[in-house]
């Protein structure tokens, strides 16, 4: 009954977020996606550390894209910065943030365009002013780290008409945006009903994504070979531009898993 819920819900609202993500937090948060919150508390800390070592912004701020209502991030994180800056249209995100971490002084801001890639029917050229927006609205906050919580690979999802090679060339404009602070960001690489040979974290290396070897190397193959495996790319891996992926797996909901990439810079030298 409970994945005939699921199956339901998952088709009738939007594919990115909304309610259905809470309900599946508020069902799973504690228990099915426990291991993936330590993963990414333990790769939020290190690069906090690395940060903070190698560049110390002046007022310890962050800003974070795609926060929801903070399910995968920690108060002892959080509490690192003076003010948390959060870009999210969810006002029920917002709500939740706020009251499940009172502690944190956060600054709020709606605007779900900031990432949005080149409009439907834009030439390529219009790249550059579809990231203007953005640029504008980081330069008010100069010594503030970025954190992309989990945002970057429902992109795809909100933005169907794009093609491959454009968003690509999206991602890696992102990145340029930020290249001069410090920056994270985990996301989405691929989804899949199909079970993985181990939960354990590994990395992928540097260079295009082999899909067809990944699925051979990583995912149980269906029972009896009937059916090929249903593995959807979320076209994030082009934000490592040659780097390896540090990767973990995360069971979003029984049997659904979302291979999540990690990226950080610990800002300039």
């Amino acid at each position: 009954m409970l994945f005939v819920m699921i199956d339901w819900i998952r088709r009738a609202l939007p594919p990115s977020g909304g309610i259905f993500y809470h309900y599946l937090a508020m069902r799973f948060s504690r228990t099915l996606w426990r291991d993936f919150r330590a993963e990414v508390d333990h790769w939020l800390t290190n690069w906090l550390s690395n940060s903070l070592t190698t560049w110390s912004p002046h007022a310890h701020e962050l800003i974070i894209f795609g926060s929801s209502a903070g399910y995968s991030l920690s108060t002892t994180f959080l509490e690192k910065f003076n003010r948390v800056i959060v870009v999210e249209p969810d006002p029920l995100a917002r709500l939740l943030l706020r009251r499940r971490f009172p502690q944190v002084w956060w600054e709020f801001t709606a605007d779900r365009n900031l990432l949005a890639p080149i409009p439907e029917n834009a030439p390529g050229s219009a790249s550059k002013r579809a990231l203007d927006q953005l640029h504008t609205f980081l330069k008010r906050y100069p010594d503030a780290a970025v954190l992309f919580s989990n945002v970057l690979g429902q992109l795809p999802l909100e933005f169907p008409h794009l093609s491959d090679e454009l968003f690509a060339s999206h991602l890696i404009a992102i990145r340029a945006a930020v290249k001069d602070r410090a920056w994270a960001s985990y996301h989405d690489l691929l989804s899949t009903w199909a079970k993985p040979k181990s939960m354990a974290p590994f990395e992928l290396p540097s260079g295009p994504l082999d899909l067809e070897a990944f699925i051979r190397a990583r995912l149980e193959p269906p029972p009896g070979g009937a059916s090929p495996l249903e593995v959807t790319d979320h076209q994030t891996h082009a934000l490592s531009i040659g780097e390896p992926t540090a990767c973990t797996w995360w069971e979003i909901a029984p049997g659904r898993y979302h291979l999540i990439g990690f990226l950080c810079s610990p800002g300039p030298s």
